[in-house]
């Protein structure tokens, strides 16, 4: 094995026979201009609006995400019932043992969320999706109405 010459005085630096790529050679940090304090008051201002914006933005996005999981849903909820509609038509009289296959899986999902701890800074969290939240309003507003009209059949029996 050859040993490559030493480039650096440093005791233990490792010589290296071929230069780093650009993009791997660590760059020196800038140091700041010297800004006054004026100066320095403007680029906070600045930088604090940018960041409210940004956490706005991404709140927005996070809005339209967990509208497009729901209209996901929905959809494949279509594709299902059309598939299930079309096994029917190809044979009515079949009853399948076998539980019809879903399109499509739901698992416990999330969206991003910037919120504000009470100190001001900002926190950047996952906030919950929860997919079958209609179903389960739908099935609560049908008991309920169940429940009306089981109570009225029993106050006209007893006026009667």
């Amino acid at each position: 094995m050859r040993k490559l010459p030493a480039r650096s005085k440093v005791p233990g630096a490792i010589a290296i026979a071929h230069p780093l790529p650009a993009q791997l050679v660590p760059q020196p940090r800038m140091l700041p201009v010297k800004t006054s304090p004026s100066g320095l008051q403007q680029r906070i201002t600045k930088g604090l609006k940018s960041l409210e914006l940004q956490a706005q933005r991404i709140n927005e996005l996070a809005g339209e995400l967990e509208e497009a999981m729901h209209e996901l849903k929905e959809l494949a909820s279509e594709v299902n019932q059309d598939i299930r509609a079309m096994k029917s038509a190809r044979n009515p009289f079949e009853r399948s043992q076998e539980k019809a296959l879903e399109i499509c899986e739901y698992w416990a999902t999330s969206v991003p969320h910037v919120g504000q701890k009470p100190n001001g800074a900002l926190l950047l969290t996952a906030r919950p999706v929860d997919l079958f939240k209609a179903e389960r309003g739908a099935m609560s507003t049908a008991l309920q109405l169940r429940q009306q009209a089981k109570n009225k059949q029993v106050l006209k029996g007893k006026q009667n």
